[in-house]
């Protein structure tokens, strides 16, 4: 459905059909209502309008000019090899792409693992566009170190909602055996499938009746959150996803809009910990600035 149609729906109507469908199954009531007036929820325009967007994440190379961020951007390439999370997600969970990387994909579970590498992606998306609204400025490199640096990543990973209570000496390094469980998480049925389907939707409509034109977030924000349900469910050590975690998920989701990102400064130890003068963190390095994502 086109961007103008979305806009001269009614969200009052589509919110008490959701109600009416779901309200048995998990409850939602308070979060649907607030769609209403989506500000409550932590949007705002320079979260959400395609022409605010980085149309990132950074972390993934680009040869164009990031809108928002400064030139020396580049220089960040040099460290991204470093960004523990982002690279254990990168080789480790399908990239979900046509062609020869469909072999690799195979080697982790694709196509039956149902995660892949752009909930991450979307995760880091997030999380720059964040640091640019509460900034107001260009993003330097110091910014960006910040951004994968800080454990705000990390803490979301592991934690969830509870982001914000742990100290950074709480936070585990990621590691293969975590990622092979996370390949095994898949929803329970189709019911939980279609209702995060519709409240996607929701959301959708939300957007555009007070932002408009904003596509690329409402496009880009299914994958994040459908990352944190995932995250949810490993977390509690489960393979199955159950409704806890579609609720934990957005729960985490609000309370992140609604977080100053800029309070999460680099981490020195874990920054320090990488060796950027190895074959790999060149070849990262160089790949990034050539406009090739890689890990």
């Amino acid at each position: 459905m086109s961007t103008k149609s979305l806009s001269t729906l009614e969200i009052e109507p589509l919110i008490n059909k959701f109600l009416e469908l779901y309200s048995e199954i998990i409850d939602f009531e308070n979060l649907t209502k607030k769609l209403e007036t989506p500000q409550k929820l932590g949007y705002c325009e320079k979260l959400v309008k395609d022409n605010y967007l980085i149309k990132g994440p950074v972390i993934d190379g680009s040869l164009s000019v990031f809108p928002y961020i400064t030139e020396e951007y580049k220089d960040f390439f040099k460290f991204a090899h470093g960004v523990r999370l982002r690279r254990m997600a990168f080789n480790n969970v399908p990239w979900n792409n046509s062609g020869p990387d469909m072999l690799r994909d195979w080697k982790y579970g694709w196509p039956l693992t149902q995660i892949n590498y752009r909930n991450f992606s979307s995760l880091y998306s997030q999380l720059e566009q964040l640091y640019l609204v509460n900034v107001n400025r260009e993003l330097s490199c110091q910014d960006l170190l910040n951004i994968y640096f800080g454990g705000l990543d990390e803490r979301l990973f592991f934690f969830l909602d509870e982001f914000d209570q742990i100290t950074d000496e709480e936070i585990p390094t990621p590691t293969k055996e975590y990622f092979k469980t996370l390949r095994k998480v898949k929803c329970k049925d189709s019911v939980l499938k279609q209702l995060i389907y519709n409240l996607e939707f929701l959301i959708r409509v939300s957007l555009n009746k007070k932002f408009q034109k904003c596509d690329i977030y409402t496009k880009d924000e299914p994958s994040l959150i459908k990352g944190l349900i995932y995250f949810s469910a490993a977390a509690n050590k489960r393979n199955t996803i159950t409704e806890e975690d579609i609720i934990k998920a957005y729960n985490t989701h609000f309370k992140l809009l609604k977080t100053d990102v800029t309070h999460y400064p680099l981490r020195e130890d874990v920054f320090k910990s990488t060796n950027y003068n190895s074959i790999k963190a060149k070849l990262v390095h160089y790949s990034l600035k050539l406009g090739i994502t890689h890990g």
